[in-house]
């Protein structure tokens, strides 16, 4: 509790410099420093006391808008989001004023400037603030203590999510369970505290800052107890939370649907519908078209030195999974990679003899990423997005209710989550990939998007992504399943 109290007071002071700063900054740039023309008056306290006025509620604005809320923080774009839109409200209010209050003659060039250098300031500071926080909990400091209720295979999956990102700051100390033994180990050091009904004492017990109920293990009756014991637990500030058990099957777009005053979910084919799939066709096609304008110098460079250096087709051709599992055909620039293996590939991989890539030229397509440019065609096609899934391997028919069947509820897209880590699980694909389809907007596009073009500046990822062929993809998640469940028993 002290460090999430010292969390939020490093954030007030970081966010009330930042705001300080960009009025700062603003005044130096539209009235005293002459950068921009200025011809009004430069009346020193009255922007100083507009300054001490509006900082405190600009910091109140904030706080409305759930910035200081341990919850929503460290959520990347909609932190970002809610930062934009408090200094927006802001922004109105001030530029009301500026008409309403005329002892004090604002400059509304001041005013606009404010705006734009506050929402820099404060999602600059929040971003390094964030990584700081990262960086504490990955050396295993201000880590949140957590007990999970319900030992089952969702239960465990998550345990091992939460373990295996350290820099989410949690830390499993057990689990609660209904059927297993007190003392069982269910995971690496980890084992079953007692059961759901002891809930209170066994919070006490282990000093457990967060309570995760996963519902499809435990009895109804315990889950019953479960939430009506959650108020008392809540008040001592331990925070409970439930792990709906649709989560997984919620990566294909549902739509809120109102009968006889009753909420229901309209379930559709494809993750993407209405709004969203006009923002994310505009982007794919328009966003497409103009980087094949621009590459096709470079791409026709490209064909004519892999046709002179090697006996193999220039484009290779792959039979991939499309939207649903229809399948299609991708194209890439065959640069004589192993598609096959996968390897470490660092700066050193430029060198020549160090893999079998058709010459320098190879190596610098397939290390830049621009081995892929002929995927802009795929894109135009409707085949592919520029961000979403990796393709699979048209193989064999796909099983019904499988996690790859709710994959292809996207578009595979040419980068994404997966091609921005060195991790190269199937368990993490996974995760990154559900995490992606349910958490879409068009702000994630754009943030994964300058990740990659960053990545491909600097030098590609250091390893070689495998297209996975779909059989493979499910026998390796049933043989995970299976050894998660029979984990308890050992």
């Amino acid at each position: 509790m002290r460090s999430s109290k010292l969390v939020i007071g490093y954030l007030v002071l970081l966010d009330a410099a930042g705001i300080a700063l960009a009025m700062v900054l603003s005044y130096y740039l539209r009235v005293a420093g002459n950068v921009i023309p200025y011809y009004g008056p430069r009346d020193v306290p009255g922007y100083l006391g507009i300054a001490f006025f509006i900082l405190p509620v600009w910091l109140a604005v904030h706080a409305l808008n759930q910035l200081y809320c341990l919850d929503l923080l460290f959520d990347g774009l909609e932190e970002y989001m809610r930062v934009i839109r408090a200094s927006s409200f802001c922004f109105v209010a001030l530029a009301v004023a500026s008409f309403w209050e005329r002892r004090t003659l604002l400059s509304r060039g001041w005013v606009l400037i404010t705006w734009f250098s506050c929402i820099a300031f404060v999602v600059g500071g929040r971003f390094w603030f964030r990584r700081w926080i990262y960086r504490q909990r990955a050396r295993g400091r201000m880590a949140t203590s957590v007990l999970l209720v319900g030992a089952s295979e969702r239960g465990i999956a998550m345990a091992r999510q939460l373990q295996e990102a350290p820099r989410l700051g949690a830390r499993v100390v057990g689990f609660l369970d209904d059927d297993l033994a007190v003392g069982a180990v269910v995971m690496e050091d980890v084992e079953v505290l007692g059961p759901p009904r002891d809930l209170e004492y066994l919070v006490a017990q282990s000093k457990a800052d967060e309570v995760i109920v996963v519902p499809d293990g435990l009895a109804w009756e315990s889950l019953q107890e479960i939430v009506r014991r959650a108020a008392a637990l809540s008040s001592n500030g331990v925070r409970v939370r439930l792990s709906p058990g649709v989560y997984e099957s919620l990566t294909t777009g549902v739509q809120i649907y109102h009968k006889a005053s009753m909420p229901l979910l309209t379930i559709h084919d494809i993750r993407f519908t209405g709004t969203d799939a006009v923002c994310k066709a505009a982007l794919d096609y328009g966003l497409a078209a103009v980087l094949l304008a621009i590459s096709i110098p470079g791409m026709l460079l490209a064909a004519v030195y892999l046709g002179l250096s090697n006996s193999t087709p220039v484009i290779h051709r792959r039979r991939m999974l499309g939207l649903n599992g229809a399948p299609f055909t991708q194209f890439r620039f065959h640069t004589g990679a192993d598609a096959d293996t996968r390897r470490t590939l660092a700066r050193s991989s430029l060198c020549p003899g160090s893999h079998s890539f058709s010459g320098v030229v190879g190596r610098v397509l397939y290390l830049t990423g621009f081995d892929k440019a002929p995927q802009l065609w795929n894109v135009l096609r409707g085949e592919m997005s520029l961000v979403g899934a990796r393709a699979s391997k048209a193989s064999d028919p796909i099983p019904e209710d499988t996690l790859l069947t709710r994959i292809l509820s996207v578009k595979p897209g040419m980068t994404g989550l997966w091609a921005l880590t060195d991790d190269t699980s199937v368990d993490y694909e996974l995760r990154s990939t559900l995490y992606y389809i349910r958490n879409w907007n068009i702000l994630l596009d754009l943030q994964i998007l300058l990740r990659t073009m960053t990545v491909a500046l600097f030098g590609r990822l250091k390893k070689m992504h495998v297209e996975p062929d779909p059989q493979e993809l499910i026998s390796k998640i049933a043989i995970a399943r299976s050894s998660a469940t029979a984990e308890p028993a050992a």
